[in-house]
């Protein structure tokens, strides 16, 4: 069993004892909510440390409120949810009139069953931060799962017209037997966009059932099913900030890259980038790559390939970073390096295959290879699909997109290949049929369509 942090084990002896409150709870009186040392022991050990800085902050400072807020909001972000209740209540207890405060203690106490108190800590919210809109729509829903529409009604009237205010009207609209006027208020075009729309769909479908529509609503319905309203809530997003450890960086860092922000990425992991860990290594060479830097993406894949040699997408992450760097024979003698050792992996045959891709000869020689290693793909049927017509070998291509299709009959591209590969032979009919199954699936054929009718 791992150690508790040291200043963490004194915090525990002075809140209640060696053990410290039972698992689970938090400590009772004025002093900070702390996990049970067993419990402690469980956590990930950057995150227990950093429960430890905030209590010993508290001890410091133990009347100011804005240390039991950050402490419940430190819980909240780690699910610790438990804890998190009691580190809200003591920062009320000393902030008063801080509506941030009183809001995460309403979503806290939700979350605890307490509708009555969840209530009256949004009401307080509103009162001091009435142009805080989450808020009042948290306490529309809030008043809906407590059956009173009527006062849920008040409060999205108060939101304006945002999609979740409108559609929180039409489950008060619905609540009240009216689904006439709550299918009426769902035809607004916002609420059938984005992320709006699944919720409005579940609405609706509720709407039709009640009118005896019955098919139109189990359509909806199940356009609808497991929706949830929608909508920006700042102090909520915040909570997130406060995850501590590797994953929670990483997952921060992979968010900002995937959002277009590569330098916000590589600013966050900076304090790790000497760290041995493959899976930082792996998204820091991501992110340089993105900034075009694919010798030093190259670099950090050949440390990461060094601590997990055996896995097959570090190796192909580095053949990727070789070829952008234009060196596209060490990325293929990388690959080629770990097939020797690894044959029955799929995906560094495929990154090969890809590398020679404009020699269908060796396209066609790779993709032999990786059948003989008894290595099967739709990836690499195409490509050896493809690399076939290219020479001629209408037969072999044939053979090759059957194989695709049979390993995904829903592969739009293979049923294309397939068709053209029939067409060469001279089976127009089947080529007909594969093009109808292509089209079906969305591949545009309108060039083949023409072939075709050129030789009926």
């Amino acid at each position: 069993m791992r150690s508790l942090p040291a200043a963490l084990t004194l915090l525990l002896v002075a809140c209640g004892g060696q053990g410290g409150p039972p698992a689970g709870a938090g400590a009772s009186g004025d002093g900070p909510p702390l996990p049970s040392e067993e419990r402690m022991t469980q956590l990930d050990q950057e995150l227990a440390e950093a429960i430890g800085e905030r209590a010993r902050r508290i001890e410091a400072a133990p009347e100011d409120g804005r240390e039991y807020l950050e402490l419940g909001m430190l819980y909240e972000a780690h699910s610790q949810h438990d804890l998190a209740l009691p580190a809200y209540e003591r920062a009320v207890a000393l902030l008063r009139d801080d509506a941030k405060a009183w809001y995460r203690l309403g979503l806290a106490r939700a979350r605890g069953g307490d509708l009555a108190g969840a209530r009256a800590a949004l009401e307080r919210t509103l009162a001091l931060r009435p142009d805080y809109t989450a808020a009042r729509l948290r306490l529309g829903f809030l008043l809906l799962d407590a059956g009173e529409p009527a006062a849920a009604r008040e409060a999205f009237e108060g939101a304006g017209d945002l999609p979740a205010a409108l559609q929180g009207l039409a489950q008060a609209d619905l609540e009240q037997d009216r689904p006439a006027e709550a299918l009426q208020r769902l035809s607004d075009p916002a609420l059938r966009e984005g992320a709006a729309a699944a919720l409005t769909e579940r609405l609706r479908g509720q709407a039709l059932a009640r009118l005896g529509r019955d098919e139109q609503a189990r359509e909806a319905l199940a356009r609808g099913r497991g929706a949830r309203p929608a909508f920006a809530d700042p102090w909520t997003r915040e909570v997130s900030s406060r995850k501590v450890g590797v994953s929670a960086l990483l997952l921060r860092a992979r968010k900002l890259l995937d959002r277009g922000k590569p330098d916000a990425a590589a600013e966050l992991l900076q304090p790790l980038e000497e760290r041995d860990d493959a899976r930082v290594l792996r998204l820091l060479a991501a992110i340089v790559a993105r900034q075009g830097r694919y010798a030093e993406a190259a670099s950090l894949l050949e440390r990461a390939a060094a601590l997990e040699p055996d896995e097959p997408l570090v190796v192909v992450a580095l053949a990727s970073a070789l070829e952008q760097g234009l060196r596209a024979s060490e990325a293929r003698g990388v690959l080629e390096a770990y097939l020797e050792s690894h044959p029955g992996q799929v995906e560094p045959w495929e990154a090969l295959a890809r590398l020679w891709e404009g020699d269908p000869g060796r396209v066609i020689e790779v993709c032999l290879r990786a059948e003989e290693a008894g290595v099967r793909s739709r990836a690499l049927a195409l490509a050896h699909g493809e690399a076939a017509l290219a020479q001629g070998r209408a037969e072999e291509a044939l053979l090759a997109f059957t194989r695709a299709t049979e390993l995904d009959s829903r592969c739009g591209p293979a049923w294309k290949g397939s068709a053209r590969a029939r067409l060469a032979l001279g089976q127009e009919e089947r080529a007909a049929q594969d093009l109808e199954r292509a089209e079906s699936l969305g591949e545009e054929c309108a060039d083949l369509r023409a072939e075709l009718g050129g030789k009926r």
